[in-house]
């Protein structure tokens, strides 16, 4: 039973009330709606509702009204009698004794809330509904931004919410439009309620912003309990706002993520660091390690005897940028006062850490003073580097790149400079800036810094080293000699997986941890850092904070930079052209995760004196690619193929071809790789090579694919990438034409999951009948095997054409046993 203020009792039969009461919005704007016969539908829902027991979602009875009827100006909350029956307290005021409802102008709350909820809801309806309909991308398990998307489209893929009693009303069309008496657009617009699925109105908007940040609302009154779900699936509803990422607010940030402890202060920094590149890894990885470090020192942790050389510090770092895209790091770096933050997530963890290691940057083209006298600071003792590959400056033969425009242009400015440096230009390349930092220094009588690789190449104390002498030479002999006798270049060996930071990273880091990072980084649970032990100034206590500071850092780099990094770039190829986009996605499929390993166990004979378990190791490259949470793209790795192939699989090549043992997988791997660059696009997804090599590679590439079985665009593709010696790139440029061949004709899907280039060919050759010994008894006889391939081609009988190259050639025939040997290991 329903009973007004005021002690008069209203008929039961709801069809009796007033259909054509009118309601007062926040403006006292007077409200009708354009139907009664419509009206009498809602006031059967309210009845229907209040004698149900109330509201599924709420413990009062009449939070159903919010959800049901429009917005009025104060509230219209209803209690339970202990008759049994519901009292509505209507309008601003109690009405007199004698009222009845059918002259009452009801006077209801909570528009607010239900736009507000509505649009949380709607939120949640889109972003489940395209989960359910696709796989998991992002780092939250987002395809996509649904917002981004027209507004008109978007509807068009949602589900309508049933439970929601108005968006039930809305849908059958009981509920209309409610129109203004005077004309005001607003208090139209005000009355609306959205359609389902619909994207909430622009006047809604700015309270839609102001809830999801959990600032409260002027007349608003919400039970949050079931927008807990609704609002994400993934956390909990946030009731602080996102914090900027300054020093101000780390005790606010520090109750979500781990902050320093330490002072962040530049003032009180004992040694410098200067590195140059500071990108994603520098900041996931040795920055972290000095993070630790510095917490270490400031809580008295480290131990009163130190080893000799070593400083107690405080150490920090100063970044250093001196190309373009430098620029923007350091425009960020410098708004959040050099903090950023480091989101780890693993299956075993998921932690928001921010650093505070980095406290000042220098970007070199705009700041060439504030570069000159951090490099004859006393107090920087160690310069770092995270260039890449590329970033060295090396020719194919080993050797410096003197015709690199970067290399040229370093070259005029030091042999103007000599060791005086009095000009103001800055050096284009990293080697261009270690020869002027040590020049200066040397001018200055000043002890030289140590110059410490922390890139994946092998042996890159060596090979820097090596291309800053050389720098030197061309400039001044006696500053080479004296680079070469005084200055250190320890070797080191870094690992961990960093993808590229998206937007969907920093919209996990505010709703998850309310932190507001420009240029947060991702990494995995892992990380790991050899040094050598060669230093010639003071260095900071790498022990203290789980690095390994060794005589000989070889045999770890070998085994990290020949499986799990050329691994890295084996599978990056392959499973782009197979449709995928994430690493973990394509390790899923056990056709890419059975060739990482195979590529592996083929690798593995290249290890010496290992100190690990080397299959328990390989066990865990698997285990890391695999990780869903950190969504590294295979773009990413796809990247700069020219250098990271000759850093990790050239030293591989030759030794596996000089000991007479087969190639095939890395053969594979490398003619994906072809395929890649001659791949416009997949599945849909374009691919755009990124390569110093690209323009050059591309062409030999297509013409590869046009020619399948001709060997002189893959001769001259690898010879651009490796520049092998001829008696082992002849060999390897038949393993990789043959591979190629079976690319092309079998396609990708089919020649894995036959085994390999070698099973697809023989299935095409033998009309799917495969036969190993069959080709073994062709490949050992004199032209056997170019015959065999004649016949793959599709055109039997045909004779090959004597004046072309080939894949197997009558000149050959001194390698016919090599090529059993080769065919019988694969």
């Amino acid at each position: 039973m329903v009973a007004a203020e005021g002690g008069v009792e209203p008929s039961a039969d709801p069809k009796q009330w007033n259909t054509s009461c009118e309601i007062a919005n926040s403006d006292n704007q007077q409200l009708h709606w354009q139907s009664d016969a419509r009206e009498t539908a809602v006031a059967e829902a309210v009845a229907a509702v209040a004698h149900s027991g109330g509201h599924e979602y709420g413990s009062s009875h009449f939070e159903a009204l919010n959800l049901m009827l429009p917005r009025a100006a104060s509230a219209a909350l209803g209690s339970r009698s202990e008759s049994g029956s519901i009292r509505i307290k209507l309008g601003s005021q109690a009405q007199s004794e004698g009222s009845a409802i059918a002259g009452t102008h009801a006077v209801l709350h909570g528009y607010e809330a239900l736009r507000a909820m509505r649009a949380r809801a709607h939120e949640f309806r889109k972003g489940y509904h395209n989960w359910r309909r696709h796989q998991a991308h992002g780092a939250r398990g987002d395809v996509h931004d649904v917002f981004a998307e027209d507004a008109s489209t978007a509807t068009q893929h949602v589900i309508p919410w049933s439970h929601n009693a108005a968006s039930s009303l809305e849908s059958t069309g009981i509920l209309m439009r409610a129109s203004s008496t005077n004309g005001s657009d607003n208090a139209a617009r005000g009355i609306i309620l959205t359609a389902p699925g619909a994207a909430p109105p622009p006047s809604a908007l700015a309270e839609v912003e102001a809830l999801s940040r959990g600032h409260s609302m002027e007349k608003m009154e919400l039970e949050p309990k079931w927008l807990r779900f609704f609002f994400n699936p993934h956390t909990p509803l946030l009731s602080a706002g996102v914090w900027p990422l300054r020093r101000d607010f780390l005790p606010h940030i520090s109750q979500k993520a781990t902050v320093p402890q330490y002072p962040v202060d530049s003032t009180a920094v004992k040694c410098w660091i200067a590195h140059i590149g500071v990108g994603g890894f520098h900041r996931s990885h040795q920055c972290v390690f000095y993070d630790d470090l510095l917490t270490k020192t400031a809580l008295g942790l480290l131990p009163d005897d130190l080893p000799e050389g070593v400083d107690r510090g405080p150490w920090a770092v100063c970044g250093v940028g001196i190309l373009p895209s430098d620029k923007r790091m350091c425009d960020i770096l410098h708004d959040q006062e050099f903090l950023y933050t480091v989101l780890t997530r693993s299956q075993r963890i998921c932690e928001a850490r921010v650093v505070g290691s980095l406290m000042d940057f220098v970007f070199a083209p705009e700041e060439p003073m504030r570069l000159r006298g951090l490099l004859v600071d006393l107090r920087t003792k160690l310069l770092s580097l995270t260039i890449t590959e590329k970033g060295y400056c090396m020719a194919t033969d080993g050797n410096l790149d003197r015709e690199s425009r970067g290399v040229k242009s370093d070259l005029t400015i030091a042999k103007a400079n000599k060791t005086t440096w009095q000009g103001v230009e800055t050096p284009q390349t990293a080697i261009g800036l270690i020869y002027m930092g040590l020049a200066l220094r040397r001018a200055a009588g000043i002890r030289p810094f140590t110059v410490l690789s922390c890139d994946n190449i092998p042996n890159n104390g060596k090979l820097l080293k090596r291309m800053v002498v050389q720098f030197a030479t061309e400039v001044d002999v006696e500053m080479a000699t004296w680079i070469s006798k005084h200055v250190c270049f320890p070797c080191t060996m870094v690992d961990r997986i960093t993808p590229m930071t998206g937007s969907e990273h920093i919209a996990l880091l505010e709703e998850d941890y309310g932190v507001g990072d420009k240029w947060p980084v991702v990494a995995e649970d892992f990380k790991q850092w050899v040094i050598g032990d060669t230093f010639c100034n003071d260095r900071p206590f790498f022990e203290a904070v789980g690095c390994l500071v060794v005589r000989e850092v070889q045999s770890y780099e070998e085994m990290k930079l020949k499986l799990l990094n050329a691994g890295h770039s084996c599978i990056a190829y392959i499973s782009t052209l197979l449709g995928y986009r994430y690493v973990d996605e394509a390790i899923r499929d056990v056709r890419i995760s059975g060739f990482l390993r195979s590529y592996m166990d083929e690798a593995t004979p290249c290890l010496k004196d290992l100190k690990v378990d080397i299959e328990r190791y390989k066990e865990r490259v698997v285990e890391r690619f695999g990780n869903a949470f950190v969504k590294d793209e295979l773009q990413r790795v796809a990247q700069d193929g020219s250098s990271k192939f000759y850093s990790t699989t050239r030293s591989s090549i030759c030794q596996l071809l000089e000991q007479h043992k087969g190639v095939a997988k890395i053969s594979l791997a490398l003619a994906a790789w072809i395929v890649y660059f001659a791949t416009d696009q997949v599945d849909g997804i374009k691919i755009e090579p990124s390569d110093p090599k690209t323009n050059v590679l591309r062409g030999f590439a297509c013409e590869a694919l046009r020619q399948p079985f001709c060997v002189s665009p893959v001769a001259s593709f690898l010879h651009t990438v490796y520049g092998l010696p001829d008696a082992l790139a002849s060999v390897l440029t038949r393993w990789v034409t043959m591979a190629v061949a079976a690319l092309s004709q079998r396609g990708v899907a089919e020649t894995l999951d036959v085994g390999g280039p070698l099973e697809a060919l023989l299935e095409a050759c033998f009309h799917k009948e495969p036969s190993w010994m069959r080709f073994v008894e062709f490949s050992g006889q004199r032209g056997g095997a170019r015959r065999l391939l004649s016949e793959s081609s599709g055109i039997p009988g045909q004779p090959v054409d004597d004046k072309q190259e080939h894949y197997y050639t009558d000149k050959e025939s001194a390698d016919t046993d090599r090529l059993q040997e080769h065919n019988e290991a694969a």
